[in-house]
């Protein structure tokens, strides 16, 4: 290429003759930025349509997406409205509970307050589907709180149903033999002169030799011969409350013997101040003697009526 001009040099086959233009030189450059012009347009034409394809794609993935959201969401709720059933049944069985057996009620003031209240509620932030979300979080924290709450509750409840049961068998609450109620507690008649005076338990005849069960769980704190009871054991209990019973003509158990309602404990005699095969048997309650048939509730209805079967378990 000279100064001044462009030279264009023409191969043609190997048949042909070489050819040879001369051009001014700016005609060269204009070609030549033509070339990059069209080339760079094109690029950019591709990128842009490039572009334009990745967006369609994207928001058409967004909007697949948050279909998909919609559909979770709505199968999250339709469990968060099962959740509020189940947790409302809860409480209401806990509430019944508590009223069967007698414990306090808590007050709606203390649930609330235990709960935590409904919390503070998300800032909206225009989207729905956002939204949605935060308001079913915010729901679900809710019952998070109550169901905390509520499993404390039952703690509570269970405990004092345990507390309850252990009261419960540590209470005299069958008779010790079968047989009949031949003297009752209170001001009665003395058997030997007569005279009335005060009985401070029940005397339940029956055959001598016939089995006496312990009618409450316990510790043996008594085993030995007296005078007017003869053979006597003792059963503290718990709870302030000790069993005696007198007139044995056997022992079954030892001092500090751990027992349970149901077991053998000893036979029915004639020993100490007796005028025929019987057991005198004393509830004491603080150190007082307390009648009986309070505590027992398979009692017979009168005197020398038959006792009903205790046999040797609950």
């Amino acid at each position: 290429m000279s100064k001044q001009r462009l030279n264009l040099v023409v191969i043609p086959p190997s048949t042909g003759r070489v050819k040879q233009y001369s051009l001014p030189q700016w005609i060269g450059r204009a070609v030549i930025a033509a070339a990059v012009t069209l080339v760079v347009g094109s690029l950019a034409s591709l990128g842009l349509a490039t572009y334009g394809l990745s967006k369609a794609n994207r928001q058409q993935a967004q909007v697949k997406e948050n279909t998909d959201l919609k559909a979770q969401l709505a199968s999250i709720n339709g469990d968060v409205a099962v959740l509020r059933k189940q947790l409302a049944r809860l409480e209401d069985v806990e509430k019944s509970v508590r009223t069967v057996f007698g414990f306090p009620e808590i007050d709606p003031e203390e649930r609330q307050l235990g709960v935590g209240g409904d919390g503070v509620a998300a800032e909206l932030t225009g989207s729905p589907a956002t939204d949605a979300a935060h308001a079913t979080q915010a729901e679900l924290d809710g019952l998070l709180r109550r169901c905390s709450f509520e499993r404390n509750n039952y703690e509570t409840v269970l405990q004092s149903l345990m507390d309850r049961k252990m009261q419960l068998d540590h209470t005299p609450s069958i008779f010790p033999v079968n047989g009949y109620l031949a003297r009752g507690f209170g001001i009665k008649p003395d058997p030997f002169t007569g005279f009335e005076k005060m009985h401070t338990g029940l005397d339940l005849a029956t055959s001598f030799g016939t089995p006496i069960y312990a009618p409450a769980a316990g510790r043996v704190i008594l085993r030995e011969n007296q005078t007017q009871f003869g053979n006597v054991v003792a059963i503290e209990h718990g709870y302030g409350i000790e069993t005696y019973y007198g007139h044995m003509s056997r022992f079954a158990v030892k001092l500090n013997d751990v027992i349970h309602r149901g077991d053998l404990i000893g036979y029915v005699g004639t020993s100490g101040h007796s005028t025929g095969p019987h057991l005198h048997y004393e509830v004491r309650v603080g150190g007082q003697a307390v009648d009986p048939m309070k505590y027992i509730y398979d009692r017979a209805p009168e005197p020398n009526a038959p006792i009903a079967t205790t046999g040797s378990a609950d």
